[in-house]
Order: structure tokens, then C-alpha cells, then sequence
């Protein structure tokens, strides 16, 4: 099973974020993927938002 998978998977049956998905991941599987990693997954799937607040903060440096 890729990456991919497991984090749709996990998504599907805990309904969390990224930073509480990958604590679950790595429980369950026993594999770590890091909560960036997952966040771009999920974003992709159109299962998470962007953060603008947080996307300005990094622009103005």
C-alpha cells in the first residue's frame, strides 16, 4: 500500500488534520510520514484548505 493510500485511508476513518494524522499513522502502521507530506496529499484531494493567514505570514520575510 503507498502513501497515498494510507493517508486517505486514515482521513476516511478519523476525520482529522495532518499534524494529528501523522501521530495516528505512525500508530497504526508503524511508518512515519511527515504532517507537511500528508497536508500536500491532502490538499490535492481537496480534502484540506490552505492557510492564507499563515501564506501571508511567510511572504512578508
Amino acid at each position: 500500500m503507498n502513501e497515498r493510500e494510507i493517508i486517505l485511508q486514515a482521513k476516511e476513518k478519523y476525520k482529522l488534520g495532518a499534524i494529528r494524522l501523522e501521530k495516528v499513522i505512525e500508530r497504526d502502521s508503524g511508518g512515519h510520514i511527515p504532517h507537511n507530506r500528508i497536508h500536500q496529499h491532502l490538499l490535492k484531494e481537496e480534502l484540506a484548505k490552505e492557510a492564507f493567514k499563515r501564506k501571508e505570514e511567510r511572504a512578508i520575510y
